[in-house]
């Protein structure tokens, strides 16, 4: 954290991670387990900001659940699209 440009770019891609999952929602008539998939990515994206903004050591980790959740979600809606 000794360079400040760095630590910036940390707390405002924590920021956007969490911004991410703000917005991520559930559209009305999807079904239970798109939803869940989404309720799931949405928290992931919220556990990532707040590793990378509290410079958690875990940070890795909740990149990796983070990406597999956005992934579930991406294959869900490419399987469920008319």
């Amino acid at each position: 954290r000794s360079n400040p440009a760095w630590t910036a770019g940390v707390v405002r891609a924590g920021s956007l991670y969490t911004q991410a999952g703000d917005v991520l929602k559930v559209a009305p008539g999807t079904t239970p387990a798109l939803a869940q998939a989404v309720a799931t990515a949405a928290s992931a994206l919220h556990a990532l900001g707040t590793a990378y903004t509290s410079f958690n050591a875990v940070s890795g980790n909740a990149h990796d659940i983070a990406k597999a959740a956005s992934n579930a979600v991406d294959d869900m809606c490419q399987r469920l699209a008319p």
